[in-house]
């Protein structure tokens, strides 16, 4: 039984759409860790004293045990062992990973090396987005506000803090969410001027993955915005607050001058 569902779902044909590609992208950037994409995309903050081979080498080492601690807990806690439980776990999506948070505190209950496998698992998660992206953080805003480390650090946590108030209805966190999403496809498209205004040009193979690439790029924020359009209600917030950060990186020394260094 086990083997032939498994067949079929190897096997299985489903047309590609735009929507299809739109989902595989989203996941593909959560799955690597926001925290690891927002280090990646603004590079540009990050001085000569970061090893970036260590850190993201680190990062990688951290997702690898996540990978093991969570399939200990899966197999240990949810145990799908009959064919209609392991469809409900294969094919539940995120609706039935939300609907297993309920049975949680039963399933832990009787189990506490599987609490200690999950705890572990959380606080690596976190580890691997939080860190890069704080210390991200902290530079950006000594950088704009020509702070102190301390102070800027400060500040930084006082942003986040307020932000996370915020952000603790599930509805709000969704839509920051889909916002973030929808700036980064944005803001890489920044990323590609500096090659463009450089003093060495790009090559003709360097400018065409440059043109291929804004190209996705533009296709896919436009693929976002019209699907947070289509969400409707507070959605709408989320294509705001993206082209509010698509405003920022425009208009960014108009708004923030650069002081003497």
């Amino acid at each position: 039984m086990f083997l032939s569902i498994a067949k079929n779902m190897l096997t299985a044909r489903k047309p590609i759409s735009l929507e299809m590609l739109r989902a595989a992208a989203e996941r593909a950037l959560y799955g690597v860790g926001l925290g690891f994409g927002f280090y990646l995309m603004l590079g540009s903050f990050i001085n000569e004293r970061f090893n970036p081979k260590l850190i993201i080498g680190t990062g990688v080492f951290i997702q690898f045990i996540i990978g093991l601690l969570s399939t200990l807990a899966v197999i240990y806690g949810v145990t799908p062992y009959r064919p209609e439980e392991f469809l409900i776990y294969a094919n539940g999506g995120e609706e039935q990973a939300i609907t297993l948070m309920g049975d949680l505190p039963e399933i832990l209950s009787n189990h506490p090396m599987l609490l200690a496998f999950l705890g572990l698992t959380i606080f690596m998660a976190g580890l691997t987005s939080l860190l890069p992206a704080a210390e991200i953080g902290v530079q950006i805003t000594e950088s704009l506000m020509k702070f102190g480390r301390s102070k800027a650090a400060l500040y930084f946590m006082g942003i986040v803090t307020v932000l996370g108030i915020l952000d603790s209805p599930p509805n709000i966190a969704d839509m920051f969410l889909k916002a973030v999403t929808t700036s980064l496809l944005l803001t890489s498209i920044f990323e590609a001027y500096p090659i463009v205004i450089g003093k060495e040009k790009p090559g003709a193979i360097d400018l065409a993955v440059l043109v291929v690439s804004v190209t996705l790029f533009i296709a896919g924020f436009i693929a976002q915005v019209h699907h947070d359009i289509k969400l409707g209600g507070i959605y709408y917030a989320s294509v705001v607050l993206a082209l509010f950060i698509g405003l920022l990186g425009i208009m960014g020394e108009k708004i923030v001058p650069q002081g003497p260094e």
